[in-house]
Order: C-alpha cells, then sequence, then structure tokens
C-alpha cells in the first residue's frame, strides 16, 4: 500500500548553506531508492523548518531506504544540519 512519508526537520540556521548542497548531493539518490515515487523538500523560514514530503510505494520500502542511510552515514550527516532529531510520519490515504 502506498504511503505518504513527512519528515519535519528543525534547522540550524547557521548551516543554510552546507544543507543546501547536503540536498542537491543526496536528493537524486533517494529518488532512484527503490520504492520511492516523489520526494519534495519546503521550508518554513521563520520557523527554520525544514519538511521533507515524500511518497513511497509502502512503508516497507521507506524504512529499507532509513536504515540503508543510518548504515552510509548519510542520516548523521543530516542530523548534523538539525537542533534536534527529524519526527518521521507515515500517512495513508483515506476512502472518505
Amino acid at each position: 500500500m502506498s504511503v505518504k512519508v513527512q519528515i519535519v526537520c528543525s534547522l540550524k540556521p547557521e548551516n543554510s548553506e552546507a544543507l543546501t548542497r547536503f540536498l542537491h548531493h543526496n536528493l537524486p539518490n533517494v529518488r532512484k531508492f527503490y520504492g520511492c515515487n516523489r520526494v519534495g523538500i519546503l521550508f518554513d523560514e521563520a520557523r527554520s523548518q525544514m519538511l521533507i514530503d515524500e511518497d513511497w510505494q509502502s512503508k516497507v520500502d521507506h524504512k529499507n531506504y532509513m536504515l540503508h542511510i543510518e548504515n552510509n552515514g548519510v542520516l548523521g550527516e543530516l542530523v548534523s544540519h538539525l537542533t534536534k532529531p527529524p519526527t518521521v510520519s507515515y500517512y495513508y490515504k483515506s476512502d472518505l
């Protein structure tokens, strides 16, 4: 079952250029990972927040991706740009 994943990140304002370089380098890898349908990045500059808005084929596919980036160090590099660990939420389409 497809799933929408939203990851809320509280940013270190002083790291914006380094974060931009990190995203440009790593987003293509997310987009080509098995099960990823779409990734979008949104910013709330007033609150120093970034929303990573993703569509995946399944929650398992996303969890596999998260395990992959935890093991290769990419998740740790992302967290180095944040003031606290990101919050990950999973949403499923309703028939309403």
